[in-house]
């Protein structure tokens, strides 16, 4: 991994405004679906826009962690954790030989 190489991990929920209920903003959704009530939530565009600009705030946040906050951009409560680490293993949670991986191409790991 070289020195401009900057890796972190997010973790982004709001509240449903149908039941009230967290709900999970597990990737870039303009309408993610409420596990617990079924129904569509209309994200405004600034909504990860804003969460999205705390990223580099973490890289100088003392720890490494930046969070957790609440944000109201437009009407949304907005909790996020950003945390400054190496990518990590979905399955068993190791951390990612990114080290290995060459840069110049695109693929999956």
């Amino acid at each position: 991994m070289n020195n401009t190489d900057r890796y972190c991990s997010f973790s982004i929920r709001t509240d449903c405004p149908h039941c009230g209920n967290p709900l999970p903003l597990n990737g870039p959704l303009k309408a993610p679906v409420c596990s617990s009530c079924q129904q569509t939530v209309e994200l405004p565009e600034r909504v990860l826009h804003r969460a999205m600009v705390y990223y580099g705030e973490a890289f100088d946040a003392p720890g490494g962690t930046y969070g957790p906050s609440s944000e109201l951009p437009s009407g949304f409560t907005i909790k996020h954790t950003i945390c400054v680490e190496q990518p990590l293993c979905g399955r068993c949670g190791e951390a990612l030989p990114v080290a290995d991986i060459n840069t110049d191409t695109n693929g999956t790991m």
